[in-house]
């Protein structure tokens, strides 16, 4: 009878241990955190300042001007690989020569955009339509220069966090009347995605 009662009770755990593991494993995993991944669509403005140089074509030669400044201030929207965004740009300072000052009055550009996104950078290429106005003056007289012509560049984005980061990008204006002239802005500012 004693043997009987100490195989029974051999074979009572033996048939509670699955039952008691089987509770174990319904017990909640811990939280496992996800990496963040990159948002498809986003919202973004920017504020830049940028070195801009002029160059203008006179038959078969080429005058390149000094560095001036000016401001970039740029709203946007990306989805994935593209994008579009609009652009204001206002002259800081003047090039002069030869008593001649000229100068980027205002600058309203749009483009459309080429993105290659990762998880905290975001790289692109640009191409666009801006219309210009250079003041332009000899000391005594000054007059604005409206024109208009095709713009294009590259830049990138690179993030510290998921809304906040630095922008630096080059772009070609280029403008074809009164004169054959291009000038090449060259920025860097910070951005701000929603």
């Amino acid at each position: 009878m004693k043997n009987l009662l100490i195989a029974s009770a051999v074979a009572l755990s033996l048939m509670a241990a699955p039952t008691v593991a089987f509770a174990q494993d319904d017990a909640p995993a811990p939280d496992v955190e996800k990496p963040s991944k990159p948002k498809d669509l986003w919202l973004y403005a920017d504020a830049n300042l940028a070195l801009m140089q002029f160059s203008v074509t006179e038959g078969n030669t080429e005058y390149v001007s000094d560095m001036m400044t000016a401001s970039f201030f740029r709203g946007g929207v990306k989805y994935k690989y593209v994008g579009a965004e609009i652009e204001f740009g206002q002259g800081l300072s003047d090039y002069e020569e030869d008593g001649i000052t000229i100068g980027v009055g205002s600058q309203v550009a749009a483009f459309g955009m080429v993105r290659l996104p990762a998880e905290n950078f975001d790289m692109y290429l640009r191409l666009g339509y801006h219309s210009s106005t250079l003041e332009v003056s000899d000391g005594t007289l000054s007059e604005d220069f409206k024109d208009e012509g095709i713009a294009g560049g590259i830049g990138g984005n690179y993030f510290f966090n998921e809304n906040i980061g630095i922008r630096l990008d080059i772009t070609n204006y280029n403008l074809s009347d009164p004169f054959d002239v291009s000038y090449v802005g060259g920025s860097i500012g910070g951005v701000v995605k929603f």
